[in-house]
């Protein structure tokens, strides 16, 4: 199968001030609707809520693939032989796992082989009009790499490069407009339950794929292509119309009573996500009942989605110092942040290396708004750049 890839408030508190205030992206998951519809895949959305989030932009890729030139992000190395390409009953090729996995593990860092700018602007209809371009790189790439390409799954028939570079490429980075095409990253299927998750890193310019749950032997690893927090009518439109095909994993198998019950929480994660944002600095009370919410709906719809829920527990964590909360809740919400990111970005990442230093030392309040001033660059800064 291809592979795809809220708001300002003002606080009263002084300590969350609008100018000081900032709300940050790690990833884009599933992105905001004009990317989802602009890139071939869709990446975890994880937009802090509360204003003075100090969390930086997390960024989501020389062409060699992920075999030919292997590489490394910190210590970590990619757990090549952790899974393998098989052929998949009503899916084509898909990705299995040949021993059990650990949440956070890191699966796959890639290389992407073929590159091309303005490729996710109305991609099918601009494809014939890269195919020139395309072909050029790829006559210089080697006869393995030509063969993985050409074999890929492509939404158009007849089947182009063109087509198939459209069908399967990443952005380089959340709201890129470059396409990035990784041919091992593209052997990842949809599902709307995934149990890993893909992201661009910027300083290794290469695409990765973590484990975020437990996988047993066996097992099929699917990332997710779009927005998770929709009805399962809406999230198999988006499906069909971007990608060709009706999704049949365990969410969008469920039927009955059992569906309409998934359809609701999910409509209801999505308006938590945006009420949080809201009024966690104006009723800090409020939001930490309505994160409180948003955990038991996750564990409900068996969804595990670390850059929202990290970014959640993140919101939660500011409330509960801004709110003069008892140090164990503190602790409590920069520990449930710190596993999100560890599960989504690993250990090296710097918000899970923070959020682990806020669970051994809790901040008070000064000290929380004078980190966060340091993180944004001070007050009034704008967003952190992707």
């Amino acid at each position: 199968m291809p592979l795809c890839q809220v708001c300002n408030v003002d606080k009263p508190n002084a300590n969350f001030t609008k100018n000081q205030a900032q709300r940050a992206r790690k990833g884009q998951d599933s992105s905001c609707k004009e990317c989802q519809s602009s890139s071939a895949h869709t990446q975890e959305n994880s937009s802090s809520h509360v204003q003075s989030s100090p969390l930086p932009a997390h960024p989501r890729e020389n062409p060699s693939s992920v075999l030919s030139m292997p590489i490394t992000l910190g210590n970590e190395v990619p757990q090549l032989n952790a899974f393998e390409v098989v052929d998949v009953v009503g899916k084509g090729k898909g990705v299995v796992a040949k021993r059990d996995i650990r949440d956070g593990e890191l699966l796959v860092l890639e290389c992407p082989v073929l590159k091309l700018a303005g490729s996710f602007k109305d991609r099918f209809k601009r494809s014939q009009k890269a195919q020139p371009k395309l072909q050029a790189s790829f006559n210089k790439l080697s006869a393995e790499n030509k063969a993985n390409i050409m074999d890929l799954a492509s939404v158009e028939e007849p089947k182009t490069l063109a087509s198939i570079f459209c069908t399967n490429a990443v952005p380089a980075g959340n709201g890129s407009d470059v396409g990035l095409l990784c041919p091992v990253i593209s052997r990842f299927n949809h599902s709307c339950s995934p149990n890993a998750l893909f992201h661009w890193i910027e300083h290794v310019e290469a695409e990765a794929v973590r484990a975020v749950c437990p996988i047993p032997t066996g097992s099929e690893i699917c990332v997710s292509y779009i927005d998770l927090e929709d009805s399962t009518l809406g999230r198999q439109q988006s499906l069909q119309d971007k990608f060709g095909f009706t999704c049949t994993c365990p969410a969008c198998s469920l039927s009955g009573v059992a569906r309409e019950e998934s359809d609701a929480r999910r409509e209801r994660m999505a308006e938590l996500d945006q009420s949080i944002g809201i009024c966690g600095g104006d009723n800090p009370e409020m939001g930490l009942r309505l994160v409180d919410e948003l955990f038991r709906l996750f564990g409900e719809e068996q969804l595990c989605y670390p850059g929202k829920m990290g970014r959640a527990a993140f919101d939660a964590f500011q409330m509960a110092v801004y709110g003069n909360r008892s140090r164990s809740e503190v602790r409590k919400w920069a520990n449930l942040a710190y596993e999100n990111y560890r599960k989504g970005w690993g250990e090296h990442d710097s918000d899970c290396q923070r959020m682990r230093k806020y669970m051994e030392k809790p901040p008070n309040r000064q000290e929380l708004m004078m980190e966060n001033m340091r993180h944004v660059g001070g007050a009034g800064a704008g967003c952190p750049q992707q």
